[in-house]
């Protein structure tokens, strides 16, 4: 048993240990403990989709390679999110607080002018 595969995401189910679903797809497990799992897989769609998702890999080694990608393009992809969101909000600039503030003032200066021209 390669001790890499203990590195996998433990979010399936904490009852089905990852070290277990490896053994399960090498058929390395008793009778007995091949039928506990398979009880289990059916009662959970996502484990039972995990496990059709493992078994369409050819090479089992190649899981760890693959959780390697996987992670760096979701964390790729939440840098671009985070990015965008940064984007979209309005930085904190003391000129744009200046700036507002005089334009503000302007506004009110020239209300008053315009007011006191027309009376």
């Amino acid at each position: 048993m390669n001790k890499d595969f203990k590195h996998m995401p433990s979010g399936l189910n904490k009852e089905i240990e990852q070290e277990k679903l490896i053994q399960y797809l090498n058929k390395e497990l008793s009778d007995k403990e091949q039928q506990s799992i398979e009880s289990r897989i059916i009662d959970d769609e996502f484990i039972n989709d995990a496990m059709e998702g493992l078994e369409q890999i050819k090479n089992i080694e190649n899981i760890q390679a693959i959780q390697k990608e996987l992670n760096i393009g979701i964390n790729k992809q939440i840098k671009n999110r985070n990015k965008r969101k940064d984007k979209r909000v309005l930085k904190d600039s003391p000129w744009i607080y200046f700036a507002v503030i005089l334009l503000l003032l302007l506004l009110g200066v020239a209300f008053f002018m315009i007011t006191k021209f027309i009376q």
